[in-house]
């Protein structure tokens, strides 16, 4: 009988526990804000992906944004920079309302996973 009850005991604690660290997620699900529609403004240094003010919304890239480029640029970046790790963006889009932007992009620095297109 006590072997059982301390059995159950220790179920629900851990339970709980492992539920704790999910909810706060210590255990590889760190909480994040959604996943956003992101424009290049290029009003940071116009080149590197991690300057926050190079974005609209100005807040950090994260996996699963949609990146646009096109319609909103202030300047034409010939070469961008890709400084983050381990990046997984769920697609990219290149677009113009007017002849402002070279077709001829580059994009240099870490991997980059597109998980669904990128379009043109």
């Amino acid at each position: 009988m006590f072997i059982v009850e301390r059995w159950r005991r220790t179920s629900v604690a851990k339970a709980v526990f492992f539920g704790w660290l999910l909810g706060c997620g210590v255990v590889g699900f760190p909480p994040s804000l959604e996943a956003a529609h992101k424009d290049w403004i290029g009003w940071g240094d116009g080149v590197h992906w991690s300057d926050t003010n190079n974005w609209s919304p100005p807040r950090p890239l994260q996996n699963g944004d949609s990146l646009f480029f096109g319609g909103n640029l202030q300047a034409t970046p010939d070469s961008m920079v890709n400084d983050l790790t381990g990046l997984s963006i769920k697609r990219m889009e290149l677009s113009s309302e007017s002849d402002q932007f070279s077709t001829q992009w580059f994009l240099e620095g870490n991997d980059l996973i597109i998980a669904e297109e990128i379009y043109c």
